[in-house]
C-alpha cells in the first residue's frame, strides 16, 4: 500500500471510530473500562450472552475495528443491520471498513444504499457522495507508459562473408574477392523501436490490474537488405495480489503474440521455407 493509501486507511478507521463512539454514548458495566483482558473478548462474550443488544454490537464492531479486525467488524456490523434494517450507522461503517481493506464494489454498493436511506444524516450522505465521487474519479485513470527509442551502429561483416582469406570454388583455392558469393564490408544500419502500456486497475477485494502493451521495433541497413529486421508485437497481462503466510506476493498472468519481417517477408513464413 502507498503511503497516500495508508494515510486514507487511516483516516476512514479514525472517522469510523468516532461516528461509533457518538452513537454509542453508554458503556455497559459488564466491560466497562478497566476490566482485566482484551476489550474485543470481553465484548465478544457480552453479546454471545446478548446477541440482539444493539450497543453492545456496536461496541465490539468499535473494538474490532481498533484491533484491526475488519473483516470482524463488518460481520458484526452486518448483524446489526438484521437487528436493525436500515440502520443508517452501520451502513455507513460497513462501508468505510470495505473501502479500508480495498473492497470498493461492496463500499460502493454500501454508500449507495446509505444515500438513499431516509434516516442518514446530513454529515454521512455528505461523506458517501464524496467518496463515491473520488472512487469514480480513480476507476477513470488509466496508467499509461511507453517509450521511444532510435539508434545507428555498424555491422562488422553482416553477410558473413570473408575478404583476403582462402576459398574453394569449383575445387580450385582462390584468394580473389571477387569469387567469393558473400561480401566482407562493414555495414551502417539504424534501428527504432516504440512501446507504450495502458494499465487498468480493476475493482476488487484484491489488487488486481489489466495491462496491455504494444511495442515495435526495426533495424534496417544501408546498402544490405537481407538482415532487414521489423518486429510487432501485441502482449496482455493480468495482475492480482495474493497474501499467503510466507507474505504478499503477485499474481502474473500474460498472453502474446508477435510478428517478424526479416527482407520485408515473414519470418518463417511456409512459402518462404
Amino acid at each position: 500500500m502507498t503511503r497516500s493509501g495508508k494515510s486514507r486507511a487511516r483516516l476512514i478507521r479514525s472517522s469510523a471510530i468516532v461516528a461509533l463512539v457518538s452513537a454509542v454514548l453508554v458503556v455497559p458495566p459488564a466491560v466497562a473500562a478497566g476490566d482485566d483482558g482484551n476489550l474485543e473478548d470481553q465484548y465478544f462474550e457480552a453479546v454471545f450472552a446478548d446477541p440482539t443488544n444493539l450497543i453492545l454490537n456496536f461496541k465490539l464492531a468499535g473494538a474490532q475495528l481498533e484491533n484491526g479486525n475488519i473483516k470482524g467488524a463488518i460481520g458484526t456490523l452486518e448483524r446489526v443491520l438484521t437487528l436493525s434494517p436500515g440502520n443508517n450507522q452501520a451502513q455507513f461503517l460497513i462501508a468505510s471498513a470495505h473501502l479500508q481493506i480495498g473492497n470498493t464494489a461492496e463500499a460502493r454498493r454500501m454508500f449507495t444504499v446509505l444515500i438513499e436511506n431516509p434516516d442518514a444524516s446530513d454529515v454521512e450522505v455528505a461523506q458517501a457522495r464524496a467518496t463515491l465521487a473520488g472512487l469514480d474519479q480513480q476507476s477513470r485513470l488509466f496508467n499509461v507508459s511507453g517509450s521511444v527509442s532510435a539508434g545507428a551502429g555498424l555491422a562488422d561483416n553482416p553477410e558473413g562473408g570473408s575478404q583476403g582469406n582462402l576459398s574453394q570454388v569449383s575445387g580450385s583455392i582462390v584468394t580473389s574477392s571477387a569469387s567469393f558469393t558473400k561480401r566482407a564490408l562493414t555495414e551502417e544500419f539504424v534501428t527504432a523501436g516504440a512501446n507504450i502500456n495502458l494499465q487498468r486497475k480493476l475493482e476488487s477485494q484484491n489488487d488486481q490490474s489489466l495491462m496491455i502493451s504494444l511495442s515495435t521495433s526495426t533495424k534496417d541497413f544501408a546498402h544490405y537488405h537481407a538482415g532487414d529486421l521489423a518486429t510487432v508485437g501485441l502482449s496482455a497481462r493480468y495482475l492480482r495480489g495474493v497474501e499467503s503466510q510466507f507474505g504478499k506476493g503477485m499474481l502474473n498472468t500474460s498472453i502474446s503474440t508477435s510478428r517478424v519481417h526479416i527482407d520485408d517477408k515473414h519470418y518463417l513464413k511456409p512459402d518462404d521455407l
